[in-house]
C-alpha cells in the first residue's frame, strides 16, 4: 500500500491584509514578496536567512531585495534578520499538532481509558502522534555519516540541527557524494568567496531550497547541467 503524501506545512493569513494601510501602500510586487517572506517564515521556522537566500527565493538580485527590504523595514513589516515583525502575534500555539497530541494524551490519562471506544481512541492517538511526526523522517542507516561528510565539506557552520533535519527531510543518503561535490563547486564560486563568505546560504536553507541542483554559472566553476538533476 502506497502511502499517502504528507500536507505541506501552512501558517493563518490575517483578513486585514486586505486594507492594511502598511500593506496596500506597496506595490503588487512588493505585496507579492511580502508574501513570501511570510512563507519563507513559514518553511525556515527561526533560522535567519540571508539576503541573498530571500534574493534567490524571489529569483530576484541582491540589489532589488535590499531596495524592497528597506521598504518593509520603513513599515516595521520585518525586522533586519528578514523576519516579519507580527509572526508570533499573528500565529497560534494551538495550530501546532505536537500540542494537539499532548492534550489528547493529558485526556486520555484524567478519563482512565473507561469511557469510549478503546480501540478508537488508540486509532486516533496514533493519528495525531503520526501527525506531530510527520515533518521529522526516520533517519537512514549510515545518515549520520553522509551528513558529516556535508557538514565537514560546508563553509557556513551555523544551525547545525535545523541542517540535519533538512538532510534527512531531503532523502539525500544514496546521493551524497554529489551533493557534497555540489558544495566544493559552489564554495569556489564568485558569490560564496564575496565579502569573506557573507553571501553563503545557512546550510538547512541551502539544503531545503535543493542548491546542490543549481546550474553552474560559466567562469566560476565548470559549465553544465545540475549535478544532481533527477538523482533523487
Amino acid at each position: 500500500m502506497s502511502r499517502t503524501a504528507k500536507p505541506s506545512r501552512w501558517f493563518r493569513m490575517y483578513a486585514e491584509f486586505a486594507n492594511d494601510p502598511k500593506v496596500q501602500s506597496l506595490s503588487e510586487t512588493d505585496q507579492r514578496r511580502f508574501l513570501m517572506v511570510l512563507c519563507l517564515r513559514c518553511s525556515n521556522g527561526d533560522v535567519t536567512l540571508h539576503d541573498a537566500d530571500i534574493a534567490f527565493s524571489l529569483r530576484i538580485d541582491v540589489d532589488s531585495w535590499c531596495q524592497t527590504k528597506q521598504i518593509f523595514l520603513d513599515r516595521k513589516l520585518i525586522d533586519k534578520r528578514n523576519r516579519p515583525t507580527a509572526w508570533d502575534r499573528r500565529q497560534f500555539a494551538s495550530d501546532s499538532s505536537a500540542e494537539r497530541v499532548s492534550r489528547h494524551r493529558a485526556k486520555s490519562k484524567s478519563n482512565g481509558g473507561a469511557n469510549g471506544d478503546v480501540t478508537l481512541q488508540k486509532r486516533q492517538a496514533n493519528a495525531l502522534e503520526a501527525e506531530a511526526e510527520e515533518s521529522i523522517p526516520p533517519t537512514p542507516k549510515g545518515a549520520g555519516d553522509a551528513f558529516a561528510r556535508f557538514w565537514s565539506a560546508y563553509p557556513r557552520k551555523i544551525g547545525k540541527g535545523a541542517a540535519e533535519k533538512a538532510w534527512s527531510k531531503a532523502k539525500i543518503n544514496g546521493h551524497a557524494d554529489a551533493v557534497i561535490a555540489a558544495v566544493e563547486q559552489q564554495r569556489s564560486s564568485e558569490q560564496w568567496q564575496k565579502d569573506g563568505g557573507q553571501y553563503i546560504p545557512n546550510p538547512a536553507t541551502w539544503l531545503n531550497q535543493r542548491r546542490w541542483e543549481d546550474e553552474l554559472v560559466a567562469g566560476q566553476a565548470p559549465s553544465g547541467n545540475s549535478l544532481f538533476a533527477g538523482a533523487i
